[in-house]
């Protein structure tokens, strides 16, 4: 079975997975995301930044479900090239729904520690004394932590229950697998979220343009704000958009699907970028990055062993 430049199996029905260069995308994303995310933890955990501020906690779960992601992405990517084959018109129903199980949870992980980054920065900008003294203190971190991973686990026990086992073709990936209810209320959350936290964004931005700070500090506020914001709309709004559209359109559930593995690819982007944007415009994680590495080279230079 040789590698496949296509979208589609046998039976024409669409499905991404099966594409050599969107599996490869997968293990690169991947592998840095994985890279990049294990160095974030570490450096949240070394330096203890996670006391500082209830952003870094909101990191480490950030962070947290980007390994794992980056760690799924290598294992499915790789499996796609190497053992499924195009004429297989369905997969194995109990691997599909392991993989599809794990996807909800750590997908949802990811999504709600990522919105809470983005709204605590909000927060922090226009209600900072409200944010420092009712928000950002450290008996707040684990109650965040319980509840994101209790709701988490609630989500993935009502998708369990109410997963789609018929034994009809289907693609290998969330939607496929979604029964009627969860299929109803994962709508309902993602148009939910999308016109609460849209107003959020462009109210945070607004109010970062208004800062009084130095020019310099202020101009690398505004450009983390900006990438944040591109970050979102991009990889997570406009495919998500695209899924509600169809949804309502009543649009093939193949073509729905094939939206869902879209949304699993920019995920993998945003694993990535996530660390890259803290690292060139978050003072206290750029700092503390190059205090470590420093330290790793010194040590380096010290234990390499002379000719």
């Amino acid at each position: 079975m040789g590698f496949r430049i296509i979208v589609t199996k046998d039976n024409n029905e669409l499905y991404l997975e099966l594409n050599i260069f969107y599996n490869i995308g997968l293990i690169i994303t991947g592998i840095l995301g994985f890279i990049f995310n294990s160095f974030f933890s570490y450096i949240i955990w070394k330096e203890k930044l996670w006391k500082q501020s209830i952003q870094f906690v909101f990191q480490i779960l950030s962070s947290g479900s980007g390994i794992v992601w980056g760690i799924r992405n290598i294992i499915i990517s790789i499996l796609n090239l190497t053992l499924f084959d195009s004429s297989i018109l369905s997969y194995d129903f109990t691997i599909c729904r392991i993989k599809t199980v794990t996807d909800v949870l750590i997908m949802f992980i990811f999504a709600s520690s990522f919105g809470y980054i983005m709204m605590s920065f909000t927060l922090l900008i226009k209600f900072p004394f409200f944010f420092k003294h009712y928000l950002d203190n450290a008996k707040n971190n684990k109650y965040i932590v319980i509840f994101t991973i209790f709701i988490a686990i609630i989500c993935d026990v009502m998708y369990i229950w109410d997963v789609n086992d018929t034994k009809a073709n289907k693609n290998c990936n969330i939607y496929s697998f979604a029964g009627h209810i969860f299929e109803i209320c994962y709508m309902g959350f993602i148009i939910s979220t999308i016109i609460v936290s849209m107003p959020i964004f462009i109210y945070g931005f607004y109010n970062v343009m208004k800062l009084n700070l130095d020019e310099t500090v202020k101009s690398n506020v505004i450009r983390l704000s900006n990438y944040m914001n591109v970050v979102y709309v991009t990889f997570w709004i406009i495919p998500y958009i695209v899924i509600i559209i169809s949804f309502f359109l009543k649009s093939d559930r193949f073509f729905i699907g094939l939206f869902y593995d879209v949304c699993v690819f920019s995920l993998g982007i945003i694993v990535v970028i996530d660390f890259i944007i803290a690292f060139l415009f978050n003072k206290q994680v750029k700092d503390a990055a190059l205090i470590l590495l420093k330290q790793k080279n010194k040590i380096t230079s010290i234990t390499k062993p002379r000719n």
